[in-house]
């Protein structure tokens, strides 16, 4: 092979996507995790570069397919390596699920004067991209660009890029079924580890369980990357914890924490130790689970804020399931202090946790449950001033409903039947709302089918 130097340039992710994660990872608290593509060609032929060595510091291992691909997980901040034995290593740090192209030139004379210049963007793999910036905010938008896609694609390798991006749309969108048809047909034009994994996933929730745990041991596990090794772990012992085979399910985390600390996948270790606690509990082994629970909250100590507010909110939980309402009421109020930090640089949609309105509502539950009826009252009254002025009409439903439950264990019937009134108004409003998403996501999806 003849020896290259490189060029590096970037298809940016135009419209709104770098704007949304520049608000969630400015901060340096939030960093979610999203997928890198890109690919590695030859400048003067164009032609794909396989075996390229692609690895991200401190996570994910893989390499450029016979097309010269690669998809890998990574987060805002995270230097990616692209290494080859024929030509120089390209080191890049990561700013956006943007895609990355390498263009590798020949090795040229001293005195000859090279030229770079930006290529044309191939078509289908902005009208990917695009589909992909869009697929959270505008589903009709997202699915007219893969529909174009699907027209501009040439092979059956770009047939299975845009039914498995099709698939993460329908998944966004709780279509689970559809998501399940998308990624098989997506397999079906060419197999991928990513694709397996997320059918595997799609079944599961779609409650195929028995599918769903066929798919995660049909996978060749010597391909998968170290990322993808833990995910198939821990999606498996999901799905054993769903089918309740707590036994299997533990097994099956504990083979993924093993391969996160033994590679150094830091939020696979927290979230793994999370869920081995959440099955121990399940299970009714208390004691274990307070250890695995108490590990994964000094391991979310270290990673940010807004993870280690969720692992909080896990043991919170926890505690409620074991009536100490007391601990648990300081938990939520702990968090709901580092709720009120995070949210001064970001913004969480009403679908996190982490929102006032919910964790405003579980309080008042609590102190509901002690029969402490001023302090429930203040908190469900608190949960729902937030969910309306945040439009969350699901919260302010279940919220109302709770405070007339209060009002009415507390002897105040007048008062009981008066918001029991809002509540079955609200009941007609979130049924409203519900029935205007589903319109809006569910027609545009069929469309392409």
């Amino acid at each position: 092979m003849k020896l290259f130097l490189k060029y590096i340039w970037l298809i940016g992710i135009v419209f709104s996507t770098t704007t949304f994660f520049a608000q969630e990872n400015d901060i340096g608290t939030i960093q979610p995790r999203f997928t890198v593509r890109g690919s590695v060609i030859e400048s003067d032929t164009r032609d794909p570069i396989p075996h390229v060595n692609i690895e991200v510091n401190g996570g994910g291992y893989t390499t450029t397919d016979m097309f010269g691909d690669f998809r890998i997980e990574a987060k805002k901040g995270d230097e990616i390596t692209i290494r080859h034995k024929d030509f120089e290593t390209v080191y890049y740090t990561i700013q956006s699920n943007e895609r990355i192209i390498v263009e590798v030139q020949p090795n040229k004379p001293a005195n000859y004067k090279s030229k770079f210049s930006k290529s044309r963007i191939p078509i289908f793999k902005s009208l990917i991209d695009s589909a992909d910036t869009y697929l959270k905010k505008d589903a009709k938008k997202s699915i007219q660009f893969i529909a174009d896609a699907l027209l501009e694609s040439n092979s059956v390798k770009e047939n299975s890029e845009a039914y498995e991006v099709l698939g993460d749309i329908y998944m966004y969108w709780k279509q689970y079924d559809l998501a399940v048809s998308n990624y098989r047909i997506s397999i079906q034009n060419r197999e991928t580890n990513d694709a397996n994994l997320k059918l595997a996933n799609a079944y599961k929730l779609n409650k195929n369980y028995q599918e769903s745990i066929q798919t995660y041991k049909d996978i060749n596990k010597t391909d998968l990357s170290n990322w993808q090794l833990v995910s198939l772990y821990e999606g498996l012992g999901d799905v054993y914890l769903l089918t309740k085979s707590y036994d299997l399910s533990v097994s099956a985390y504990k083979e993924g924490l093993q391969v996160a600390q033994k590679h150094l996948i830091t939020p696979k270790i927290t979230d793994l130790n999370s869920k081995i606690a959440q099955t121990y509990n399940e299970k009714g082994e208390i004691n274990e689970a307070k250890g695995y629970f108490k590990n994964s909250l000094k391991l979310a100590n270290t990673e940010n804020k807004k993870r280690a507010v969720e692992e909080k909110l896990k043991v919170a939980d926890f505690r409620n399931n074991l009536n100490d309402y007391s601990n648990e009421i300081i938990l939520r109020k702990e968090a709901l202090d580092d709720i009120s930090d995070i949210e001064n640089d970001s913004v969480f949609d009403n679908e996190s946790a982490l929102t006032p309105q919910k964790q405003n509502y579980k309080i008042g539950n609590a102190y509901a449950l002690q029969n402490d009826f001023p302090n429930a009252i203040t908190y469900l009254e608190k949960s729902i001033a937030e969910a309306d002025k945040k439009e969350d009409v699901i919260v302010q439903k279940d919220a109302t409903r709770k405070l007339s439950d209060v009002y009415r264990d507390a002897g105040d019937y007048k008062k009981a039947l008066s918001i029991y009134q809002d509540y079955v108004s609200l009941v007609d409003k979130a049924y409203i709302k519900k029935e205007q998403e589903i319109s809006q996501a569910v027609p545009d999806l069929v469309k392409i089918l």
